[in-house]
């Protein structure tokens, strides 16, 4: 192999492990957001259930719309709220 051509693969080689390091910390940064976001909804949830016992349904909904208000998207939150309004009318 010529001399040109191991420098070219050699630069190559570097510019592609620099790639795949940026990568790696944008996976980890994804990661740790997914991670946030369901513990976050897990605290939620336990939220929703203590103030459930506490309290009825209407005030709960209340509660409920609040507490996702912030924590989702729109469509999440549509979808949330309908079927959390499904669930409250079949008990």
């Amino acid at each position: 192999m010529n001399p040109r051509a191991h420098d070219d693969l050699t630069k190559q080689c570097e510019e592609e492990k620099e790639k795949f390091s940026e990568f790696e910390k944008s996976e980890v940064k994804m990661r740790e957001d997914l991670k946030h976001a369901k513990n976050k909804a897990k605290k939620l949830d336990k939220t929703v259930e203590t103030e459930r016992k506490k309290v009825g349904d209407g005030f709960l909904l209340m509660l409920y719309v609040a507490l996702i208000k912030d924590a989702m998207p729109v469509s999440f939150r549509s979808a949330l709220f309908t079927s959390y309004i499904l669930t409250i009318f079949k008990q």
